[in-house]
């Protein structure tokens, strides 16, 4: 159990971590190291987060199709993709660039948030299904609030260079996409080995 709540984790990382690096981080990366206005970062943050209701509402249409799991796999490789591109993106101050970045990223980059409860009622037993993916979110959630600083410290370490705090972007939705077929595939195995019921088994 405890693996499964370690994969629970890194799958929901993304989702929080990756959201303070795109939000809070950002304003101070514009800020302070672009040397730019927040304003037109704001607005572009808030367009952003007006996509996310559509693309929730959309991936979870298209989970009903093909299935959790894939649709969570596919979201973490547009955030992975979509990482350095992020960057350069804001790295223009302009404020249309730095707007199709956010519908990118905020946007684009929520397509897991739907599905992901679905996929967790798939990988933890019942009688442990709540208490699971309430820790999984909590302590990703724990980690994820020291991003900002995590992420101010690579972009030190590089020199103010976007291709630090990028590259730490990258490496977390590299780990909820590996988490993620992980789990997937962990789910379809032990279906294909005698589950009608898609949930995991109690033992």
């Amino acid at each position: 159990m405890p693996g499964r709540l370690l994969l629970g984790i890194g799958a929901y990382l993304y989702l929080t971590a990756g959201f303070f690096i795109i939000t809070t981080f950002m304003i101070g990366y514009v800020t302070n190291t672009l040397k730019g206005s927040a304003g037109p970062l704001l607005t572009a943050i808030t367009i952003g987060a007006a996509m996310q209701v559509l693309v929730v509402l959309i991936s979870g249409r298209i989970a009903d199709r093909i299935g959790a799991g894939r649709t969570i796999i596919i979201g973490y490789l547009i955030t992975l993709v979509g990482a350095f591109p992020l960057f350069w993106m804001i790295d223009t101050k302009d404020p249309r660039w730095m707007t199709v970045g956010m519908l990118l990223a905020l946007g684009l980059g929520s397509v897991a948030y739907a599905p992901i409860g679905a996929l967790f009622r798939q990988l933890f037993p019942g009688r442990l299904l709540v208490s699971s993916m309430a820790l999984s979110n909590n302590i990703g959630s724990l980690v994820s609030g020291f991003m900002p600083t995590i992420a101010t410290f690579v972009l030190v370490a590089t020199a103010g260079r976007s291709w630090g705090p990028a590259l730490l972007l990258f490496s977390i939705a590299g780990i909820s996409l590996t988490s993620s077929i992980v789990i997937w595939r962990l789910v379809e195995r032990e279906k294909a080995l005698g589950g009608a019921d898609v949930t995991v088994k109690e033992k």
